[in-house]
């Protein structure tokens, strides 16, 4: 236990935050390892929420595990710190709110001082500190909680912890080709199936955004993600269309991939000239497309 004294860690602690904060830059192996915070992250969780289960039972059975409470408290503390290097170094990649990644940045690194500060107060022999240490532990956790809902913002967008819990709009019913909005009411809904997910107001991989009309037209970081009147030379489309093994295929490995017909939309769209306004009355017929379009009418039911 000797290694676990407050000092130790403390000590450990100044000396992680001084090598950690010292690296501005990213490098491939910074980013590989920034990969691992979400695994990382989940330990502290876990081990905290059995520590405090512990906890009150000792209590109630009046047979308190105080060393088992200060390993399990040191293990929720290394592992914590260590989520909050991962993360660091996971946001050189870029494409994250600036705001919504500093917030979740801060109150990550002080819910990491304060799952220390536990391990701390539990090391230290007084009475106070065991009249406040259930309730400072309720604050850790209320502070963990808070950080865990602006990581999901920022991977998952910004209603994400509230989407079921809000009565869903009710559909607009449309029941005839003619009356759909290609971009609207088809192109749209695609995009926001497989892509909006890692291109929102929160999550800006490669800084692009498909969220909007407006910021579709203003492309990411290597300019302009449509041309008008050619998909095959829209870098949007091009991505879509390379090797599902190849880094720069959208969406990702991993997530649900676009379908043919979802293709073959996008790419009508963009070769008539990418138009958010227009409904399919306007645009040229085809047997195709009035096939596909047929799965986005809405029925009264």
């Amino acid at each position: 236990m000797k290694l676990l004294s407050a000092k130790n860690v403390l000590v450990s602690i100044l000396i992680l935050v001084v090598v950690v904060f010292s690296i501005s830059e990213s490098s491939r192996g910074i980013l590989f390892l920034g990969r691992f915070h979400p695994l990382i992250l989940h330990l502290p969780i876990g081990a905290l929420i059995l520590t405090l289960f512990i906890d009150i039972v000792g209590r109630l059975n009046k047979n308190y595990p105080k060393t088992t409470i200060q390993y399990a408290l040191a293990f929720s503390a290394f592992f914590a710190i260590l989520a909050c290097v991962l993360g660091y170094f996971l946001s050189f990649e870029g494409g994250y709110d600036t705001d919504t990644l500093n917030i979740h940045l801060w109150v990550g690194i002080i819910s990491a001082l304060l799952i220390t500060m536990l391990f701390i107060f539990s090391k230290t022999e007084s009475k106070k500190n065991d009249k406040y240490f259930l309730p400072f532990f309720l604050l850790t956790l209320g502070c963990i909680s808070v950080t865990g809902h602006y990581g999901s913002v920022l991977t998952h967008g910004s209603d994400f912890l509230t989407h079921y819990a809000k009565t869903p709009p009710k559909a607009k019913v449309i029941e005839n080709i003619d009356s759909l909005r290609i971009y609207n009411d088809v192109v749209f809904k695609i995009l926001d199936d497989k892509c909006v997910q890692c291109h929102n107001k929160t999550k800006r991989k490669g800084e692009l955004s498909l969220n909007s009309p407006e910021n579709i037209l203003k492309g990411g970081e290597n300019g302009l993600v449509i041309e008008k009147g050619n998909a095959h030379e829209s870098a949007m489309f091009k991505s879509l269309l390379l090797p599902l093994e190849d880094e720069n295929h959208m969406p990702p490995e991993g997530k649900p991939q676009l379908t043919n017909d979802d293709l073959w939309l996008i790419e009508y769209w963009i070769n008539n000239n990418a138009d958010f306004k227009k409904q399919a009355v306007n645009f040229p017929k085809n047997d195709t497309l009035n096939k596909l379009l047929k799965k986005y009418l809405v029925f009264d039911k």
